[in-house]
């Protein structure tokens, strides 16, 4: 599996080896795009009456928990940065 240089750019990535620096960048994206696709799967299943209140339950929430983990871990992988503390710290 491969990713041509074009394609990292568009990711916002610039030149990357062919080594694991690039599969890591695919899982993240694909680990990106599966938790987006999960969450809007989740909203439009939701039944919307004008005027109703509608509270977000536990499978929701951590829905976009998923979606901030996983574009913070795409960030990470896309300009690493050296050492520094993990997402869930700062």
């Amino acid at each position: 599996m491969g990713i041509s240089n074009d394609r990292a750019r568009e990711l916002g990535v610039g030149h990357m080896s062919a080594g694991g620096g690039l599969v890591a960048l695919l899982h993240a994206q694909a680990s990106v795009d599966a938790a987006c696709s999960a969450l809007e799967t989740a909203m439009k299943s939701l039944v919307r009456n004008e005027g109703e209140t509608v509270m977000a339950n536990a499978d929701l929430v951590a829905m976009l928990l998923r979606v901030v983990e996983a574009q913070r871990h795409l960030a990470e992988v896309a300009s690493p940065k050296g050492p520094s503390l993990p997402a869930s710290l700062r």
